[in-house]
Order: C-alpha cells, then sequence, then structure tokens
C-alpha cells in the first residue's frame, strides 16, 4: 500500500507560497459538477453557509446554485484550499487536498465510499464523514488534530518512498 502521488509528493512548497485569492472567509465546495445538486444536497450546504455566515464557492466545478464558481489551476487550487474556512467534499482528492493543506472540512460519502473511508480511517479522521446538516455543522465545527495526522502521513509517505525506490532498484537490477 503506498501513499496517493498527491499524498507522497505534498505540495509543501507550493502551499506555502499561496496568498489568499479572496478578500473574505468562505466554505469551499469540492464536488464533480454532476454531484451536490440534488435538492437534499443544496439545502445542506446552503443551510450550512447561512449558520456560518459565508458564502459557498465551488472550486474547479461548476455549480449553479454556488455564490460564486472559480476555475483554478491546480497550484492555485492549492490555495483555495488552504485559505477555505470550511471545505466540504464528497471526492477523494478534495479529501487529500484538504489533508496536506492543513483544512478544517467534511465529506460526504458517495459511489466512491470504501477508498475514501479507507483514506479517512488510515489517518484516523473517520469522524469528518457526514450524512445529515447536523452532522455537517458539527464535524466543521470541531478542527482536526493535524499534529497526528502529520505523524501519520510522514510515517507513510517515508515507508511509501522507501518501498517505491526499492522496486525501482529491483527494476534496474541493484
Amino acid at each position: 500500500l503506498t501513499c496517493d502521488p498527491v499524498i507522497l509528493y505534498g505540495y509543501k512548497n507550493e502551499i506555502a507560497r499561496q496568498e489568499p485569492k479572496i478578500g473574505q472567509e468562505y466554505i469551499l465546495l469540492y464536488s464533480y459538477d454532476n454531484n451536490m445538486n440534488t435538492d437534499e444536497d443544496v439545502a445542506l450546504v446552503r443551510n450550512v453557509a447561512k449558520e456560518f455566515m459565508l458564502p459557498v464557492y465551488s472550486i474547479g466545478f461548476y455549480h449553479e446554485w454556488c455564490d460564486r464558481n472559480v476555475n483554478a489551476d491546480p497550484i492555485e487550487l492549492l490555495g483555495y484550499f488552504k485559505h477555505a474556512r470550511y471545505i466540504i467534499t464528497d471526492t477523494f482528492h478534495g479529501t487529500v487536498l484538504s489533508l496536506i493543506t492543513e483544512s478544517n472540512f467534511a465529506t460526504k460519502l458517495r459511489g466512491n465510499s470504501n477508498k475514501l473511508r479507507n483514506l479517512l480511517l488510515e489517518y484516523g479522521l473517520e469522524n469528518r464523514i457526514f450524512h445529515s446538516l447536523d452532522e455537517c455543522k458539527g464535524i466543521l465545527l470541531q478542527d482536526v488534530e493535524y499534529k497526528e495526522v502529520n505523524k501519520i502521513l510522514e510515517k507513510n509517505c517515508s515507508s511509501s518512498k522507501n518501498y517505491l525506490l526499492s522496486e525501482i532498484m529491483k527494476t534496474i537490477g541493484k
């Protein structure tokens, strides 16, 4: 088992250089454009936004109901994650980007639930999974203990790099 390449690389230098692009706090929605559009999902996110008095920005995917839709390149995307007050996602990489930017996030499981649940379990973050409005708000009000998460990230990245390097060395015969 090796880390996802985004976790493995980490983007630490790129994240550190990201300045806020928006002069206000916001909730970042990171969901494919065909997801998070049901009446139930829209109501959930809009109610969270109303409760926290924050606009909802969809980054990378178009959602008609969001306050703003932003098209960002991959490095800019890291900045939007880093500077979001809260992140709501239902994607694997939305969760991965939340982890590497040390963001406060809540994740909804969908068809990718095995992969996503395993990722969250691996980092001790299964408590970031939501199914309802009340769960989502409660999760976002709890900060993530990134000191512990980062220890696991470092251990997993080190183990993954060592494994990959050993396989490369076997392949080239050294």
